[in-house]
């Protein structure tokens, strides 16, 4: 069981296109949240927060060749999408 302040390391898991770098500390307007450096499986490099991964809200770094293939594998019979504890629908691999 994770400490409440322990960051959780998801260096080198996927997430849809995306594969996890390294961790790092996201500074916003008015708090610091766990980001990740990511890298697409385009080869872009890219920044995000580590919860938007976790619940399915980043798959992928945005361009449109990427949105495509993510799009191709979800229409594929085997990549079905399933509902998180919070019903919404994920399409982790």
């Amino acid at each position: 069981m994770r400490k409440k302040n322990q960051i959780e390391d998801l260096t080198g898991q996927r997430f849809g296109l995306l594969t996890v770098t390294s961790m790092n500390k996201v500074e916003l307007e008015c708090e610091i949240r766990t980001g990740c450096t990511y890298i697409c499986d385009c080869g872009a490099l890219g920044t995000t927060i580590a919860r938007y991964l976790k619940r399915g809200s980043k798959e992928h770094c945005g361009s449109f060749e990427c949105k495509k293939k993510l799009n191709a594998q979800r229409m594929q019979s085997s990549y079905k999408p399933h509902e998180d504890h919070f019903g919404v629908k994920n399409y982790a691999n």
